[in-house]
């Protein structure tokens, strides 16, 4: 049986993707739509070619989608599967892309201390790293979710509602097997988005370099991105296991409601004015 909500998800990924391709040359370079990496904005000729091969690869993964989603009925499955194909791609293509600017930026560097020895010493741009606390606040839902699950998966039925429609009523089931084995984990592992974006920070620090803001907004920004979203996860992943036992949620269900609408709100608002920022300081 097919996956319908796949295919439509393929669809539209590919239009995007393929979209993306055919308007590279003519999308403005933003923090927002296209490859946005720091490495893209070295120079316009980088920001169209990747916007055009992130368009391309990003196509074709839609295809790919929808193909899979006429053959597999697990939304969990292809969720992994879809969230693993456009992470790799994205790497490939940032890897890819950094090797250029470093290129770029290099040669410019050195044009210019050549032309003024004594008025400019290219500087290297250093990571942005999270204080104690942000840390703790990252690692903290990944370590209670599986703690929680080890002292409750005893108490859990053979049934496990999976999602719960407006009014907090459950409308999707799973089995605790594949609870265990697929949604939890998976659970689990996009917790670690916060420290994910450590990590890439660490090792390439120019990826959220945005010209015109300062590195620490956009960074700081990115970093409390990870530490909302990874709490929200699990008090949403506590809230499926408590609901499972006790048949009515831990919280009021508009609560949780009221909390994603917070987080959707503080990201779009930040984010616009972040790009309002970007827009005013860009170069190119």
């Amino acid at each position: 049986m097919p996956c319908n909500i796949y295919i439509y998800i393929g669809l539209f990924t590919a239009i995007i993707g393929f979209t993306m391709y055919f308007l590279a040359k003519r999308l403005p370079v933003n923090p927002f739509v296209g490859f946005r990496i720091g490495y893209t904005y070295s120079s316009r000729r980088l920001w169209v070619k990747y916007n055009k091969l992130a368009g391309l690869t990003v196509g074709f993964i839609g295809l790919v989608m929808v193909a899979l989603a006429l053959i597999i009925d697990s939304a969990i499955i292809l969720t992994i599967v879809f969230l693993s194909l456009i992470t790799i791609d994205t790497v490939f293509l940032s890897v890819m892309a950094s090797r250029e600017a470093e290129e770029i930026l290099g040669r410019e560097a050195y044009r210019v201390e050549k032309a003024l020895p004594t008025v400019y010493k290219p500087t290297r741009i250093h990571p942005i790293r999270p204080s104690a606390f942000k840390l703790i606040l990252m690692i903290l839902p990944s370590i209670l979710s599986l703690l929680a699950s080890l002292f409750l998966v005893e108490y859990m039925p053979d049934r496990i509602p999976t999602h719960f429609n407006i009014y907090g009523l459950p409308d999707s089931y799973q089995s605790l097997e594949d609870f265990l084995y697929i949604t939890l984990p998976l659970f689990i592992g996009l917790e670690f988005i916060g420290l994910l974006f450590v990590f890439i920070e660490k090792h390439n620090p120019l990826i959220f370099y945005k010209p015109g803001v300062p590195k620490r907004v956009v960074v700081n920004f990115l970093y409390n991105i990870g530490i909302m979203f990874s709490w929200l996860l699990f008090l949403s992943l506590i809230d499926i296991e408590y609901y499972s036992i006790n048949n009515r949620h831990i919280i009021n269900y508009a609560l949780f409601n009221v909390l994603y609408i917070t987080f959707v709100s503080y990201a779009l608002i930040k984010g616009l004015l972040i790009w309002k920022r970007w827009m005013k300081g860009r170069s190119f």
